[in-house]
């Protein structure tokens, strides 16, 4: 049975999911922004992500990609292939991202 968290985050109020099943895997859906909820709410259920999805690559779904990429270097990202342009840009002109390239997964890789 799947255990679905459902989280506001970002100044948009944006909706952010975290998945997971039996054990402490999860994913991650959307994370606008709030990285330190996110944080608690993993923490609070005792779950380690492997797993971000962006829907799309706005702003409003993507603010706590760096952090999260920071505080769990394993996980893997994945994003549409029309949509990972838009992450690469976010990366040069922003602060969404480490400083360093992330390699980005396609959900067929996985």
């Amino acid at each position: 049975m799947l255990d679905i968290q459902k989280l506001e985050v970002g100044p948009l109020d944006a909706c952010c999911y975290i998945v997971s099943s039996k054990g402490s895997e999860a994913m991650i859906i959307d994370p606008g922004g709030d990285t330190e909820r996110i944080l608690d709410c993993l923490e609070q259920k005792k779950l380690h992500p492997v797993l971000l999805v962006n829907t799309h690559g706005h702003g409003d779904h993507i603010g706590a990609n760096k952090e999260l990429k920071e505080k769990f270097p394993d996980i893997k990202i994945c994003i549409h292939t029309d949509d990972a342009e838009m992450l690469r840009i976010h990366s040069k002109t922003s602060r969404f991202w480490a400083e360093k390239d992330i390699h980005l997964h396609r959900l067929a890789e996985l």
